[in-house]
């Protein structure tokens, strides 16, 4: 589950909280946003965490990566991020188990269930 599923932007109170939900919006991870910026994966999640706060002239460019505006990002004035959609994998197609038709006819043990009636 991501965190935007459990969080309404409207709730989102710090810079933390919105670096994360618009890295969740933009379907990254906290070590592709390191990678961005040649930085470790911790500094994202410092910042995630509202311990530190990336530097101002990181600002630009993360909102950038994240799909939104710095104004957001710094003061939640503006529109939150919108989900990216999942990239397309092409339709997966599951194997199904079919029981031929012989099979299905005949005679067979099977449980009936019966509602109990409302007195």
């Amino acid at each position: 589950m991501t965190y935007m599923a459990t969080i309404k932007p409207h709730d989102i109170q710090t810079l933390g909280q919105r670096i994360r939900y618009a890295r969740d919006a933009a379907r990254l991870t906290q070590s592709d946003v390191a990678r961005h910026f040649g930085i470790a994966r911790v500094s994202v999640t410092q910042w995630e965490n509202d311990t530190t706060r990336p530097s101002t002239d990181k600002i630009a460019d993360l909102a950038d990566l994240l799909d939104t505006e710095a104004s957001w990002l710094l003061e939640a004035k503006g529109f939150p991020p919108v989900s990216r959609p999942l990239p397309d994998r092409g339709h997966i197609i599951e194997p199904h188990h079919v029981i031929p038709g012989e099979r299905l006819v005949g005679e067979r043990r099977l449980p009936i269930y019966v509602p109990r009636q409302a007195v």
